[in-house]
């Protein structure tokens, strides 16, 4: 649940603890039980840190690789258009 929270920026304990009656992410991670904040305070100090090492990762799903809708539909056009799947 600390590292999720990490991952989607929630660092404190106690917005932890909200999110896990408001958000579907953190009741799934949680079980849908609600660690109180104290307990999740003391397992972080307890088990120490938790790094990030901030490594970038290059996404498939960039701007420039993008298909947009008007650029799909002239690929679609051109697909029926083309012999074999037109059906003949």
């Amino acid at each position: 649940m600390l590292i999720y929270g990490y991952a989607t920026g929630t660092f404190p304990s106690r917005k932890i603890e909200r999110a896990t009656y408001d958000s579907l992410a953190f009741r799934y991670i949680a079980c849908n039980r609600h660690p109180d904040h104290d307990t999740m305070a003391t397992f972080r100090r307890r088990f120490g840190t938790v790094s990030l090492d901030g490594t970038k990762i290059h996404a498939n799903a960039s701007r420039h690789s993008a298909l947009s809708y008007a650029h799909a539909e002239k690929i679609e056009a051109h697909l029926k258009s083309v012999s074999i799947f037109s059906g003949s």
